[in-house]
């Protein structure tokens, strides 16, 4: 006999009341609408990046970041494919950590404002709290995500 909890599988939405179901279905539609907006920053990003390879090459260049084409191709592979799976609800979590990693690594490089004349510090310091709001919607996805992705698994056959 199996003890674990895994082979314990039931429809929670069918224990649930019709209105706690409407709300979980609007929970869901929300969800999606909030991932699909955040994925559409690193969609956007990624495909403007393979549209103009060689100047984000050159741009990583300037900042003395090295072999800057293929740097150039992996984070526009990054932010097309982790933004996908966050648009999609698919491994939503660990495509949202990736990007947040990235994000944080791309703002310390590209968007540090310190040492600026100050119209260009502002400037930058705008695009540091940019991406300090998309990091947060990016650590609501994650923390929303692994739940989610419960509730799509296949009960263990065992």
């Amino acid at each position: 006999m199996n003890n674990s909890l895994d082979a314990i599988s039931f429809d929670l939405d069918s224990t649930l009341s019709p209105q706690t179901r409407r709300t979980s279905s609007a929970d869901r539609l929300i969800h999606l609408a909030g991932r699909s907006l955040v994925a559409l920053v690193f969609l956007t990003s990624g495909i403007g990046k393979l549209m103009a390879l060689q100047g984000t090459a050159a741009y990583m260049r300037s900042k003395g970041l090295p072999a800057a084409p293929i740097l150039a191709v992996a984070a526009a592979a990054l932010e097309l494919t982790a933004g996908a799976l966050v648009a999609a609800g698919m491994r939503a979590r660990a495509a949202a950590l990736a990007l947040g990693a990235f994000l944080v690594v791309v703002t310390a490089i590209f968007h540090n404002p310190w040492g600026l004349p100050p119209a260009e510090a502002q400037a930058q310091a705008q695009q540091v709290f940019k991406n300090l709001a998309i990091l947060g919607g990016l650590v609501l996805i994650a923390m929303r995500a692994p739940a989610q992705e419960r509730s799509r698994r296949r009960p263990n056959s065992r």
